[in-house]
This record gives structure tokens, C-alpha cells and sequence, in this order.
């Protein structure tokens, strides 16, 4: 109460003025600035349900963009998490002998019976070489999942087929390099 004494006390002439012309009214000028201040607050109440209406108007179109982002959003959290849960790839090992491996057994898994060697020149260590038997389809197979699961980066590659198993041969980027 105190507080609210302190606030009114600079307004406190003021509020004394217009108290003073408000008896000085007549009961008929009251009566009209009582139904003058009544308008307007009722057509201030007018204009604040338009707004409101118009406002609802605009989140209920809104709103089916919104569920189809999010429905977006939580698809791509869902590939995340299953991302980060797989097993970490080769190139998470501390060498490239162990990605080499890893790509060995995967071409082994396809069927694939070729070598790996990483390239003996020293000027590209990050580079593999591959030769070996089997067949065509199965090694393009094996190129796209070890670029997708290694991140490794095809080069050179050059397919013989032949009656019975087809010559694979080429050169590997390992990630990171």
C-alpha cells in the first residue's frame, strides 16, 4: 500500500483536477462520456478478436507445414541415431592396415577374392591398390559399400570379364587422406 502511495503521489494533483471537473459534469454529460468510454472499449475489444481470429487463422494453415518439418526432423534424428550406433568404421582404427583389412573382408563377404596392398611408392600412402578374381557386378557391389561404409574414394578400376571368373584390378583413396 505504501508503494502504491509513493507511485500515486506525483499523479495525485492531476487525479484531484480531474475529479473536480468530473462532479462539475452534469448527470447527462456523464452519462455520454460513461457510453463515449464504453464504445471505445468495446470496439478496442472489436479490433483485438479480429487480430486474435486472423492470428488463429494463420497458425491453423501453418500448422500442417509444421508436423510435415517435424515429421522431416524426427525422420532424419531417427538415421542419425542409427548412424552413431553402428560400429565405427576402419578408418576409426590407428592404421590404415586395419581399414585395409576391413575392406579385404568385405570384398571376401561379396565373393571377391582380391589383394589389397597399400601403394609401395611412398608418394601415396593414403592410396590402395586391389587385384584379384570375381565377378563384375559383385566388385561395383563392393566399390559402393566400401565407399559408403569406409568413405573410400575409387580411382582406377578396370574389369576384365572372361569366360569364368573376371579380372578386378584398380586403386583406392582411403577417407581422410
Amino acid at each position: 500500500m505504501k508503494l502504491a502511495r509513493q507511485f500515486l503521489s506525483p499523479l495525485r494533483p492531476a487525479i484531484d483536477r480531474l475529479q473536480v471537473r468530473w462532479l462539475d459534469f452534469s448527470p447527462r454529460e456523464r452519462r455520454l462520456v460513461i457510453q463515449a468510454l464504453a464504445a471505445l472499449a468495446a470496439l478496442g475489444l472489436i479490433s483485438l478478436g479480429e487480430a486474435l481470429a486472423r492470428e488463429h487463422a494463420r497458425l491453423r494453415d501453418a500448422l500442417p507445414r509444421a508436423q510435415a518439418r517435424q515429421h522431416v526432423v524426427a525422420n532424419a534424428a531417427t538415421e542419425i541415431t542409427r548412424l552413431i550406433s553402428r560400429p565405427a568404421p576402419a578408418e576409426a582404427a590407428d592404421t590404415e592396415s586395419a581399414a585395409i583389412a576391413a575392406l579385404s573382408a568385405l570384398a571376401a563377404a561379396r565373393g571377391l577374392n582380391l589383394a589389397l596392398e597399400r601403394e609401395a611408392d611412398g608418394e601415396h600412402p593414403e592410396q590402395v591398390r586391389f587385384e584379384g578374381l570375381g565377378e563384375a557386378q559383385a566388385a561395383l557391389e563392393w566399390l559402393a559399400e566400401a565407399q559408403a561404409i569406409h568413405g573410400v574414394e575409387p580411382l582406377d578400376l578396370a574389369l576384365r570379364t572372361h569366360d569364368g571368373p573376371d579380372t578386378v584390378r584398380g586403386r583406392l583413396r582411403l577417407r581422410g587422406s
